[in-house]
């Protein structure tokens, strides 16, 4: 009996990606057993077609399901940008497929112990910690002993997440123009300018 150890996955997603595995190892059984791929080898084996195969895998991989192409899309709270795009797509009758990137939080992108106390920013108006808002305090995160944060760190750290909230906003505008772009490949200009009235009321 194979267990797979419970991470989060539900008992259907533990069946799929242990099947898929299994599947995957013997593969590489029997393609060592027919001596057409050892099982164990350096990396200068076959080399040369690896990174062929490699690179088609990677450039061609939405080819497996019939799409015209792909494209990568923020990651957002529940998928909201991920199913706008599904369904401007389907509207429009391109068979693209849209994969959301991995989102990821701002307390991992700064990658040391949570930095927010019990303190304001020393910023007036400030966005990002308005005075009347309240600060989260995880005192089982913070280490013994530490003391408040400098004003340079919380400026910085204010310069910080507001750079983040930009580049957010930024990606966002980024991946419209680039659909309205790939609009223009398919269609002439008369039915483009139709869709981009219709996703601009959508939005």
């Amino acid at each position: 009996m194979h267990c797979m150890q419970f991470s989060g996955y539900t008992q259907k997603d533990r069946i799929l990606l242990y099947m898929g595995t299994s599947k995957k190892f013997e593969e590489i059984v029997n393609k060592d057993a027919s001596r057409t791929q050892p099982r164990y080898h350096n990396k200068q084996w076959n080399k040369t077609q690896r990174i062929y195969d490699k690179l088609n895998k990677k450039n061609m991989r939405y080819n497996a399901d019939k799409f015209q192409g792909m494209m990568f899309v923020e990651a957002t709270p529940h998928g909201e940008l991920t199913c706008r795009f599904r369904k401007i797509l389907k509207d429009i009758k391109l068979n693209i497929k849209v994969i959301e990137k991995l989102g990821r939080s701002i307390r991992s992108v700064i990658c040391k112990t949570y930095p927010f106390r019990n303190t304001m920013c020393v910023e007036e108006n400030c966005v990002v910690w308005p005075e009347e808002a309240t600060i989260f305090t995880f005192s089982h995160n913070l280490p013994r002993n530490s003391g408040q944060l400098k004003k340079q760190e919380i400026a910085k750290l204010h310069d910080f997440l507001l750079s983040a909230i930009l580049q957010n906003f930024i990606t966002e505008v980024f991946v419209f123009i680039n659909t309205i772009s790939l609009i223009f490949q398919y269609f002439d200009k008369r039915f483009t300018v139709y869709i981009f009235l219709k996703i601009s009321i959508f939005v």
